[in-house]
């Protein structure tokens, strides 16, 4: 934070607003953590599965951390973003089947 502060004079500094980037990563990481240590506490299972299930979270999150804090630092992003959003369109969205997967002949098809 120190070297940030020291470097808020130039414009990309002042332009881009790394501090709000940070701030928003903070707050997504303590979010995630504390969402992640309820759960363990939880299931109360042996320190190994414990400590399986805390890297299984951290690989699974960390893209999600960087998405929230790109998003946030960008106040153009966010807005966009909660207007475009409306919760039924996400579930159909997300049960909707329209994408198909078939074999590539390698014979008449060019990759």
């Amino acid at each position: 934070m120190l070297s940030i502060r020291k470097y808020l004079y130039l414009a990309s500094a002042q332009l881009n607003n790394p501090q709000r980037y940070i701030l928003w990563q903070m707050i997504s990481i303590v979010i995630i953590k504390i969402i992640n240590i309820t759960y363990l506490l939880i299931c109360q299972k042996g320190l190994d599965d414990m400590i399986e299930k805390c890297m299984m979270a951290d690989c699974q999150t960390i893209p999600l951390i960087i998405q929230i804090s790109y998003l946030g630092c960008n106040r153009r992003n966010l807005q966009k973003l909660i207007a475009s959003f409306k919760f039924w369109n996400f579930i159909r969205n997300l049960f909707r089947k329209r994408s198909t997967v078939e074999p590539i002949n390698p014979a008449t098809d060019k990759i």
